[in-house]
């Protein structure tokens, strides 16, 4: 116990020094005592000597972990701090220095990404470039700092550099990829949603049972439905794709859905809306579908050929190579679209 004294008085006095560094190298492992179980027959004396232990202990840890804080370590102050609350749960200063310097791990971080995500939806521009700042300022180290900085500019650094500090943040790779994504790097965006969820590298089975229970929780929901039509899509089941668009039809005015303006996070949905006319054979539909889409976001190379080869089906030939060209214009590489184009002149 003596040691403990020493090596208490001599930190303290290190640290009114400012001799910080002289107190990191410092090895005390060794005068740290750990107890996992109490025998049951110590006497009065032995107890009150062990709890004498944990508060020595915890005064030392305490200034260990101020000493991280004047080093700029935040994360080893965290655990220092809380290491000494958890031997001494009296020790009001450190309970005191963790709700200053905001030490509490993953505070209110739910609330945060939520908040961002929000003012991204919104269009909150102003909002969201104070909040990054504010973010970065007082937490250059977080991934969320970097993650909302690269949400505001929309730069692939950002996410890159939000995703190397921490790869196990999610947020930031699905925002890496609709980054990439946006920069037509298909990919490279696939790897990036791909690290968020490794189970989808086993089956396109296992996406079928996730979006399962998304449905027994949120059934009726636009996004839950508009995933289930895409993977009847895919599977060209036809008949039952048909059921699931009635069943969407109950819930949503077809008339309103293309009349009323809708924000563009909805693009692919009324794209997607017109792919399923198309296939049904409702042609007419399907090209009020994708001109609606077009009118969300413009020249967006695949509404424009989905809408030339509605188009086509409908018979307005001359219409249909004229989108054609636009979407070749866009995206010239792509050689579907150059064949369909060939094939109609």
């Amino acid at each position: 116990m003596k040691h403990l004294v020493f090596a208490y008085y001599y930190i303290n006095a290190l640290f009114k020094r400012k001799l910080y560094f002289e107190i990191l190298k410092l090895k005390l492992g060794n005068l740290i005592y750990r107890f996992f179980h109490f025998p049951s027959f110590l006497s009065d004396l032995d107890s009150a000597m062990i709890k004498q232990l944990f508060k020595l202990e915890a005064c030392i840890l305490i200034l260990i972990g101020k000493t991280y804080l004047m080093t700029q370590n935040r994360h080893n102050a965290q655990l220092y701090l809380r290491s000494a609350f958890t031997k001494e749960p009296t020790a009001i200063e450190a309970l005191d220095i963790i709700k200053k310097y905001n030490l509490i791990p993953k505070r209110f971080k739910d609330c945060i990404l939520v908040h961002i995500a929000t003012l991204v939806q919104l269009h909150k521009c102003d909002q969201l470039f104070m909040l990054a700042h504010q973010l970065v300022d007082s937490e250059p180290d977080s991934e969320i700092s970097w993650y909302t900085v690269g949400c505001y500019y929309y730069a692939a650094n950002q996410p890159h550099k939000c995703t190397i500090m921490n790869p196990l943040f999610g947020e930031g790779w699905i925002a890496f990829g609709h980054v990439l994504t946006a920069e037509s790097e298909h990919e490279q965006a696939m790897n990036c949603y791909l690290r968020v969820c490794p189970k989808f590298y086993l089956d396109f089975k296992m996406f079928e049972y996730f979006l399962k229970d998304a449905a027994d929780v949120a059934g009726d929901s636009a996004l839950v439905l508009h995933e289930q039509g895409c993977i009847y899509y895919m599977k060209k089941d036809w008949i039952t794709l048909r059921l699931a668009y009635n069943e969407t039809n109950e819930n949503i005015s077809l008339v309103d859905l293309i009349s009323r303006p809708l924000s563009d996070f909805w693009e692919p949905l009324i794209n997607n809306l017109g792919h399923v006319k198309r296939k049904l054979g409702y042609f007419s539909e399907a090209v009020k579908f994708h001109q609606k889409s077009l009118l969300m976001c413009p020249r967006r190379s695949g509404a424009l050929s989905a809408l030339a080869f509605s188009l086509a089906c409908e018979g307005e030939l001359e219409l249909a190579i004229q989108y054609f060209h636009e979407a070749l214009v866009v995206n010239p590489e792509n050689q579907v679209l150059l064949n369909l184009l060939t094939f109609l002149i």
